[in-house]
């Protein structure tokens, strides 16, 4: 399918490449439940949506504290104020020469799907989309933490002592 969205054959294949055991019957089923429209697709985020686990509570208070949140008050923004605040210098692998700046604000573009909600726009929504996709990469809390403190340039984030930048879920805890 296009990039937005999955054939019945890319969903197979998907779900045997991840060595989930499952027939070819229960494949069908799989794929006709998420195939809403009956179009023969199905939409890429919503089979993100099913898969990824949400964002916890605390993991979606780092996003609120450490992303810019460039929305402020508002519900949206322009997708440019997104971008210009994403800084690629501070992600774990730029940092370790995995990979270049430039490729990674590039993968960041690609993987920030805008306009969904509303067209033209970023949204809050948006922002916790694209950040429980993050997540669901990321096992230890501390690192999903330092992942986005690192992109988006908070203050914490600056700091080249990692540690010195982490709260731990037992500091949260003490509320």
């Amino acid at each position: 399918g296009d990039s937005r969205h999955l054939t019945a054959e890319e969903v197979s294949r998907a779900v045997r490449e991840s060595d989930v055991k499952a027939t070819s019957v229960e494949l069908r089923a799989l794929f006709g439940a998420c195939d809403a429209n009956g179009e023969g697709t199905v939409d890429y985020e919503d089979w993100l949506s099913l898969l990824r686990p949400p964002l916890s509570a605390w993991r979606l208070g780092v996003v609120r504290e450490a992303g810019p949140r460039p929305f402020g008050d508002a519900r949206r923004v322009l997708p440019g104020e997104v971008a210009r605040r994403y800084d690629a210098a501070g992600h774990p692998e730029v940092r370790a020469g995995a990979r270049s700046r430039e490729a990674t604000y590039r993968l960041f573009l690609d993987t920030f799907d805008v306009g969904d909600d509303e067209p033209g726009y970023a949204t809050a929504k948006e922002f916790d989309k694209y950040h429980a996709t993050v997540s669901a990469t990321v096992v230890q809390d501390d690192e999903f933490e330092r992942i986005l403190r690192g992109v988006w340039r908070s203050p914490a984030g600056d700091d080249d002592d990692d540690d010195a930048a982490t709260t731990t879920r037992e500091d949260d805890d003490d509320d």
